[in-house]
């Protein structure tokens, strides 16, 4: 493995070299030129590699992270398949995405741990969330 490792994806790289805009959505030209530029000279990136790495200053001991995909390897679904999650907003019913974040336990719904899930809905809003299979 190259000793040469960015620490994030591919367009968070070009953004750190000043070019394009962060965020969701494609790379622009300028930044895939960049990203090809960076892959011939040996850099590689974690948040495609999925692989372990320690990373730590002087100051602070190294804290392992986990990318790609290893984040999620065995974690057992805790919601039976089918299953839909409805919150209420003011009154009103909301259908809710299991690939949404439980709030308490930071886990999609599909796989969350907690016994009183709740997730963000509407405008920033968390509510409470109950399960229909």
């Amino acid at each position: 493995m190259s000793d040469k490792v960015f620490n994030g994806s591919a367009k968070a790289y070009a953004v750190s070299k000043g070019i394009g805009q962060a965020g969701r959505g494609r790379p622009s030209r300028e930044q895939l030129d960049c990203i090809a530029a960076a892959r011939a000279e040996g850099w590689t990136f974690t948040a495609e590699s999925g692989k372990t790495v320690s990373v730590g200053t002087d100051e602070k001991p190294a804290i392992k992270i986990i990318t790609g995909k290893d984040l999620r390897q065995g974690a057992a679904r805790t919601s039976p398949e089918g299953s839909v999650w409805i919150g209420d907003l003011d009154g009103k019913p909301v259908k809710v995405s299991g690939k949404a974040v439980c709030s308490p336990c930071g886990v999609s719904l599909t796989y969350h741990t907690c016994n009183a899930p709740r997730a963000v809905v509407g405008s920033g809003v968390i509510v409470p969330l109950s399960i229909r299979e």
